[in-house]
């Protein structure tokens, strides 16, 4: 297996999200998958 010569930075290319412990965490994980398939 290759890996990329580049490591990749997650933290740099994502937004800081505060946690709201209210909400379940299977909506965090909707609210996740939508901004990942923006």
């Amino acid at each position: 297996m290759k890996f990329p010569a580049r490591a990749i930075n997650v933290s740099a290319q994502t937004r800081r999200l505060d946690i709201d412990n209210r909400i379940s965490l299977r909506y965090y994980y909707r609210i996740a998958d939508s901004l990942l398939r923006q």
